[in-house]
């Protein structure tokens, strides 16, 4: 499918302003993921989805119908679907154009929270702290815990700030070349052993 990012980009910032713009829904719904990394955190590469968690189980199936109702206005829904543990709505907004997911996880992590404004409209957006850790949490369950040790034990500390420099200040940025790196490794060494005690017992 072929992309047109600037009018992609426009599609996913129209429905972003319409959620939010929702007080029905907004209070509910917590945006994170690359699209919110890319307006909120600088993140440099194109994101093509929008991606929430639910903060109230409770409002699931308004929060479902509220969100067709608006990615409905802007092109045909192909998919909508509320799967294990996710809400997700699939709209192609034009032939042969990358479709536009809206993905809204139904499981709480107990992230956290921080009210931010884009365009004018209040939003919700999780912290970049724990933005961090779902993504490195996705990769260990894409790879597996020892493979992602192994790929952090052979990157160069050069490159540790990659992405994400512009993001730190001057402090964290002389604690993530010291210790990010041993730190991270150290955790998943924990939790991998953690994991094999636990398989042991059982």
């Amino acid at each position: 499918m072929a992309l047109d990012y600037s009018k992609h980009k426009n599609i996913l910032l129209q429905i972003l302003k319409d959620i939010y713009s929702d007080n029905e829904i907004a209070p509910y719904l917590g945006f994170k993921g690359g699209t919110a990394a890319l307006l909120f955190y600088g993140l440099s590469r194109d994101s093509v989805d929008l991606d929430f968690d639910l903060l109230d189980e409770s409002k699931e199936a308004e929060v479902f119908k509220k969100i067709q109702e608006i990615a409905a206005s802007y092109g045909k829904i192909i998919d909508s679907r509320v799967k294990r543990f996710n809400l997700v709505t699939i709209i192609s907004y034009e032939l042969k154009a990358q479709h536009v997911k809206i993905e809204v996880n139904r499981r709480s992590f107990g992230s956290k929270y921080d009210l931010k404004t884009f365009l004018g409209i209040s939003m919700l957006v999780m912290v970049r702290e724990d933005m961090f850790a779902h993504k490195l949490t996705a990769m260990c369950e894409r790879f597996g815990k020892a493979k992602c040790i192994d790929l952090l034990e052979k990157m160069d500390n050069k490159n540790i700030l990659s992405g994400m420099g512009e993001l730190l200040a001057e402090k964290q940025k002389i604690w993530a070349r010291a210790k990010l790196k041993n730190d991270t490794i150290f955790l998943l060494k924990l939790m991998l052993e953690s994991e094999k005690s636990n398989r042991a017992v059982k």
